[in-house]
């Protein structure tokens, strides 16, 4: 699989972010949504198993599904 852009990644907590990359795999390029932790004895970031990977024309849909998510006010954090 080969990173073609890094889209972003977000803070879960100390020792573990989502990274998000657009990627390259099996001659498609597809949306990578992947756990990361810091490495207690490296001290380097490393992905994990745990994530999903869809292709780029269901970006529409999945936005879509997000948008139907009731958040209460109090939850957004802008």
């Amino acid at each position: 699989m080969q990173i073609k852009q890094v889209v972003g990644e977000i803070k879960i907590n100390e020792t573990n972010k989502l990274v998000i990359n657009v990627t390259h795999f099996k001659v498609k390029d597809k949306l990578d949504m992947r756990n990361w932790f810091l490495s207690p004895e490296t001290g380097e970031w490393l992905p994990t198993q745990r994530g999903f990977t869809i292709e780029l024309k269901e970006i529409p849909n999945l936005i879509r599904l997000l948008g139907l998510i009731d958040i209460p006010k109090e939850e957004i954090k802008v």
